[in-house]
């Protein structure tokens, strides 16, 4: 193929590997997009190639036109197919609950409480911010911001924020040689990141967010805006997460009764509905209540379905001793989870 182009194309090729090849070196992760550009570069290539021995073999005969019409009509389709597939991702454009939901968490976490941001998507995590650093409101209340918390200009950053605000919060300074040296139940790939002082990962995040919860459980009221990662991080093991109104309490004061189910709606807000039930089933659980746990989780699939959520499932049955309904919600787990390396 290379042979068979000209001097321009040739020169654009060489740019978009050196691109491709640059972009590991400024982006230093074992993330998989670090090498998502790479791949699509290479199909490109063997996309090029491809159209042009098609393109070749049609001006070679009458039919030149008709090739590069049916081409266009495949590009236009499948194009159509793709906004067809991401359609609910638009609607959220429309959807205020994300801005409805962290009005009521701001309105009523207890005073100089410490609220940690975690996102389902971007949606839960802006309202928050922009509610205190533009619109002034609930200027007692100390934001974290999860995902950089692993970073340690971030930890300073968040000091001096707490200093300035006059908040009681303390930001721990947190030694990764000694967090070496301990086992957490993590994967693999996440756990040979630590032992190599990586920063940008889930396990330095969710150490520093415990060390951080621990450092302040005297001293100030915590929450979490929403769990959906959180709740299987390193973080969860010990911590009794329990659900207050809207909010997730990392520092219990009362038992949750339970809130009444509504009707789903757009795709940020059964996500967090979702994560609210999931909540109540882990607080429910973590009480031996199972059977309430089971109600809250059968609830969840209203609004979201997931490996996960059917393996939470398939485990709560398993202690009730229904092994027909463990076994069947462990098949449908199993099945999602294929489904999710189908990318169709």
């Amino acid at each position: 193929f290379i042979r068979t182009v000209g001097r321009a194309e040739k020169a654009m090729l060489a740019g978009v590997f050196a691109l491709t090849a640059f972009f590991p070196i400024m982006y230093p992760t074992k993330e998989k997009e670090a090498f998502f550009v790479i791949a699509f570069a290479a199909m490109m290539m063997g996309a090029a190639a491809g159209l042009g021995r098609i393109g070749r073999l049609a001006s070679e005969k009458a039919g030149a036109a008709s090739v590069a019409v049916i081409l266009i009509i495949i590009t236009v389709a499948h194009g159509g197919l793709l906004l067809k597939r991401n359609s609910q991702l638009f609607s959220t454009a429309r959807d205020i609950s994300p801005m409805t939901y962290e009005k009521l968490m701001l309105k009523s976490a207890r005073r100089d409480a410490i609220v940690y941001i975690d996102h389902v998507a971007d949606d839960t995590v802006a309202p928050p911010l922009y509610f205190q650093t533009v619109l002034g409101a609930r200027r007692d209340i100390l934001l974290f911001h999860r995902l950089y918390l692993a970073f340690p200009w971030y930890r300073d950053y968040m000091r001096d924020r707490a200093r300035e605000q006059g908040h009681p919060a303390r930001v721990p300074v947190i030694n990764l040689e000694k967090e070496k040296l301990k086992s957490y139940r993590v994967g693999i790939e996440e756990y040979s990141r630590l032992l190599e002082g990586k920063t940008m990962n889930t396990v330095s995040i969710d150490i520093q967010t415990r060390r951080t919860w621990e450092e302040n459980e005297l001293r100030a009221a915590q929450y979490i805006n929403t769990t959906q990662r959180f709740r299987t991080s390193v973080l969860s093991e010990g911590i009794p997460l329990e659900p207050s109104g809207f909010l997730f309490a990392m520092f219990p004061a009362r038992e949750d009764a339970g809130f009444a189910l509504p009707p789903p709606d757009g795709y940020v807000f059964n996500m967090l509905i979702a994560d609210r039930l999931v909540q109540q089933a882990a607080f429910n659980a973590g009480r031996d209540r199972t059977l309430a746990a089971v109600g809250n989780l059968l609830d969840v699939l209203k609004y979201h379905r997931s490996p996960v959520v059917y393996a939470d499932i398939a485990e709560a049955y398993a202690k009730l001793g229904d092994a027909a309904k463990s076994e069947h919600y462990k098949y449908l787990s199993l099945k999602d989870k294929i489904k999710e390396y189908d990318f169709h």
